[in-house]
């Protein structure tokens, strides 16, 4: 037994209260057009199992955490009440190539399940009224089934790339895998949609595409705030973000470049300021942030700066949105900003709940980048049902505890 399977066992021996969980997980879906689709697509087979048995039951393995379909049959003989909930007789059950070839199918329809998620996205604006306002981005390497030091590999769309888990200790560790870009809702900690590339995929030129997935999510409200961490630090994504009218929050990479080693670069109008947007006085003293002047169009409105050496010099203005990568709208060295910074935690912890023990990206045995790319998705979709049926249910205020079970 792996460990994912060894933390679900306690909780499918107690399948009656799964089972309930089951049923509010799976009226929150909303899936029904994926579902006639999929039983349009063949016929249900020799045995008569129904589409809708194993699409319940492709729930039920992501609901527990269950990394693989042989795992998932050993589970449904050990607990006959889960596998009633799916539809199936005690005494019978579809075959793990069953199974397999209908979650191929599946897999092969990633609008459908979109498309449910664009209803739950909706509803859960409805229920939140912060939902949406604060998107956060984050990149996190999800390691491939296969072995990539043999001349052919059995999943040719995995490709070598940085993993995470060593970063920031000094030392930096090549694996064979894929890149998820997840976007998530900052204030919520729910997941907005997510980017599945292969690991040496350059994270800069993707944050446009994760943001217009994500934005298509929430058709009745906009982000005020985005944070993305120093990978997708470029002038471009900057203006992306403010051209939807939100606060780019993207760590600024230092260019060591000149003589300085980039330490000093020359601003908008010409002036002087340190990497990270903060102006120089001509004293040589770093300057403060005093406010906005402007009225109350933001697109309008200026950052005035001091000089807290009260040398003589006059404040200076400057128009942020000439460089929203240097100067955002809150510059750095404000409070709203270092709160929006702290704030970019959201996402990480939806990377540790995927990657954890039990998480759908935990032990995946399964090849392809859409294949994977599907597991990603009905992963990400079940956590938003999650948290849908805790709105529904009268308990918005638990929609984290909802979405990750296990924290």
């Amino acid at each position: 037994w792996s460990d994912a399977a060894r933390a679900c066992r306690p909780r499918a021996d107690g399948a009656d209260g799964d089972a309930v969980a089951l049923d509010r997980v799976w009226a929150a879906l909303g899936i029904r057009e994926l579902l006639e689709d999929l039983e349009r697509a063949g016929k249900p087979g020799r045995t008569g199992w129904s589409a809708e048995s194993k699409l319940r039951a492709l729930v039920a393995m992501a609901h527990l955490g269950i990394p693989t379909l042989a795992e998932l049959l050993r589970t449904l003989r050990r607990s006959p009440a889960l596998a009633l909930w799916c539809g199936f007789a005690p005494g019978g059950l579809p075959s793990r190539w069953s199974l397999a070839r209908f979650a191929d199918k599946a897999a092969r329809r990633p609008g459908l399940t979109l498309d449910a998620s664009v209803r739950m996205g909706a509803e859960l604006g409805r229920w939140l009224p912060d939902f949406g306002e604060h998107v956060a981005v984050d990149r996190t390497f999800v390691r491939a089934w296969c072995n990539g030091r043999k001349p052919r590999r059995s999943d040719p769309d995995a490709q070598f790339g940085y993993s995470t888990k060593n970063r920031g200790r000094g030392k930096v560790e090549l694996d064979i895998g894929y890149g998820v870009h997840l976007a998530a809702c900052a204030s919520t900690g729910i997941p907005l949609d997510a980017l599945l590339t292969p690991a040496n995929a350059r994270e800069t030129g993707l944050l446009r595409l994760v943001l217009a997935s994500a934005f298509g999510l929430l058709p009745e409200s906009r982000p005020a705030v985005v944070t993305a961490d120093k990978g997708y630090d470029s002038r471009d994504n900057a203006e992306f973000v403010a051209s939807f009218g939100a606060t780019p929050v993207i760590a600024i990479r230092r260019m060591r470049r000149g003589r300085n080693g980039g330490e000093f670069v020359d601003g908008p109008g010409g002036v002087r300021m340190r990497y990270d947007g903060t102006p120089l006085c001509r004293c040589g003293v770093t300057m403060a942030f005093a406010g906005h002047t402007g009225g109350a169009d933001p697109r309008r409105r200026r950052q005035v700066w001091r000089c807290p050496a009260e040398c003589g010099v006059q404040p200076i203005a400057i128009a942020w949105s000439l460089d929203p990568r240097r100067t955002p709208y809150q510059p750095r060295a404000s409070a709203e900003y270092r709160a929006a910074e702290r704030s970019h935690q959201a996402v990480e912890r939806c990377h540790h709940m995927m990657k954890g023990v039990g998480g759908f990206l935990s032990e995946h045995r399964v090849r392809g980048l859409w294949k994977v790319g599907f597991r990603l998705r009905f992963g990400i979709l079940l956590m938003q049902a999650r948290a849908l049926a805790a709105c529904r249910d009268g308990r918005p205020q638990d929609i984290r505890k909802a979405a990750f079970p296990d924290t």
